[in-house]
């Protein structure tokens, strides 16, 4: 397994890191430049995970708005990749909205 650190709200953050199998997003709301460069680099085939607190947070427990996932904010947004899931759920620690995506 490979980490990286990078400034995932710049443009272009993601270029020059090569090519992944699956990526994985918690607890961060990516800009739609930085999901496009997600998906660009994700292989045929890979996935793309992604949870974070959606706006219901942000209305029940005074979360910072902008750091909140709309309903199906990511879906359609990028031809490449496929919804496999979506899901608005709750548990102990707040409103969540998951996406599992895969590059087609």
């Amino acid at each position: 397994m490979r980490a990286h650190h990078r400034d995932l709200n710049a443009e272009g953050a993601l270029v020059g890191m090569g090519v992944f199998n699956n990526i994985i997003v918690i607890h961060f709301k990516p800009k739609i430049h930085t999901f496009n460069e997600m998906a660009n680099i994700l292989r045929s085939d890979g996935s793309l995970l992604m949870t974070s607190f959606n706006t219901r947070q942000h209305e029940e427990k005074g979360f910072r708005k902008d750091f909140c996932y709309t309903e199906g904010e990511y879906v359609d947004v990028n031809e490449t990749l496929e919804l496999v899931e979506y899901t608005a759920y709750d548990d102990i620690r707040g409103y969540f909205d998951g996406y599992v995506f895969r590059k087609k």
